[in-house]
């Protein structure tokens, strides 16, 4: 949960395999999944054929780079006045969004 690379599920198993080799690739893959429908860790599809995982639930944008699937977080903006007009303007309640902004990060913009 307090990963903020946001891994894929290979990597989450591969974290908690070095601290307990015990621990099943099942196991983990189960109590991810569980972890994500019960709202406490949000999944994340990239262009890429793996998803990736994030502990952090909190209200925030995320950017993927088409060039080497860099994800990064975005917390500078208030998303929560776009989602509040979305809301009233529609007559719709929203519990839960996720906003992916997609484009080249500053390293793949720096090699054209």
């Amino acid at each position: 949960m307090s990963d903020k690379s946001h891994p894929t599920i290979q990597e989450i198993y591969n974290k908690v395999h070095m601290i307990d080799s015990t621990i099943g690739q099942a196991t983990v893959y189960r109590n991810v999944n569980k972890l994500v429908s019960s709202g406490k860790a949000k999944k994340l599809s990239t262009n890429s054929e793996v998803d990736h995982y994030d502990g952090d639930i909190s209200n925030h944008y995320h950017f993927i780079c088409t060039s080497c699937n860099k994800i990064v977080d975005i917390f500078n903006f208030d998303v929560d006045i776009p989602i509040k007009d979305i809301q009233k303007s529609h007559n719709i309640s929203i519990d839960n969004f996720d906003m992916v902004l997609y484009g080249k990060c500053s390293e793949c913009n720096k090699s054209y």
